[in-house]
């Protein structure tokens, strides 16, 4: 009897140890970061990734206000990578196939980031809207990322930073990471128009200049005329690894 209590017990321990901890929602926006050395930096062992909430929180946004990131510290993120210089970062999420969320915003809607690369000043690309087939092959990466996340937080222990409800820390090369999905291009494996992620420069850490993003919503396209989708202001990673996004007019800057 004492054996088969002790046999119990352990089977308890391992179904707890391995309970799904990171969880997301139809419409949350994924936050994820890793290191690659593409840019001549060192690479990261994990890509870490960070649930922000839903897109409406940010879309409905008055023009110029600021919402601070807090779905992360500082210290998670430093403690994730050797540092935060050369470090790579983009914002995305979708309406995926199935949702049941409002019809003002349809199926396969896009949210995604376009890097201000050499200065934080000069607005990125202007991304414009495709058909709901196009978006959808990048719909579908986006999705691929949150589920994976799910799957992984599922077969580790809860951690206080990185396998979190709103946060988690995935190998690299586990197949699973957000990496895998967006591709070495970062264009979500060639299924979007251009390079979604900004990287950080070398020594990001003792400059004065911050890593900004422009940010839109891209509604799919039924005219083919591929209009310019909305632009909704912008992210902004700080020197000390804090984010914040500051809403912005509705015609892009």
């Amino acid at each position: 009897m004492a054996t088969l209590l002790v046999a119990g017990s352990l089977s308890l321990a391992q179904s707890l140890s391995a309970q799904t901890i990171f969880t997301y929602a139809d419409r949350d926006l994924l936050l994820s970061f890793r290191k690659t050395g593409a840019d001549g930096g060192t690479t990261g062992p994990n890509d870490f990734e960070v649930d922000i909430g839903q897109a409406s929180i940010y879309y409905g946004a008055t023009a110029g206000t600021t919402i601070r990131i807090s779905q992360y510290s500082t210290a998670q993120l430093a403690g994730a990578f050797d540092s935060i210089n050369d470090l790579s970062w983009s914002v995305g999420g979708c309406v995926p196939v199935g949702d049941t969320g409002s019809a003002s915003v349809p199926l396969k809607t896009l949210w995604v980031t376009s890097p201000r690369y050499l200065d934080p000043s000069i607005p990125g690309a202007v991304w414009v809207r495709n058909s709901s087939y196009t978006q959808g092959a990048t719909s579908a990466k986006m999705s691929s990322i949150l589920n994976n996340g799910v799957f992984y937080s599922g077969t580790v222990p809860a951690d206080p930073n990185y396998n979190t409800a709103n946060a988690i820390a995935v190998p690299v090369g586990s197949d699973h990471e957000y990496g895998y999905y967006v591709g070495t291009a970062g264009n979500y494996g060639n299924t979007f128009q251009g390079e979604v992620e900004n990287t950080t420069s070398a020594g990001f850490t003792t400059n004065s200049a911050t890593s900004r993003s422009d940010f839109y919503e891209l509604e799919p396209d039924a005219t083919g005329t591929q209009p310019a989708g909305a632009y909704l202001g912008y992210f902004e990673l700080r020197t000390d690894g804090s984010m914040v996004f500051v809403a912005g007019p509705s015609s892009t800057p």
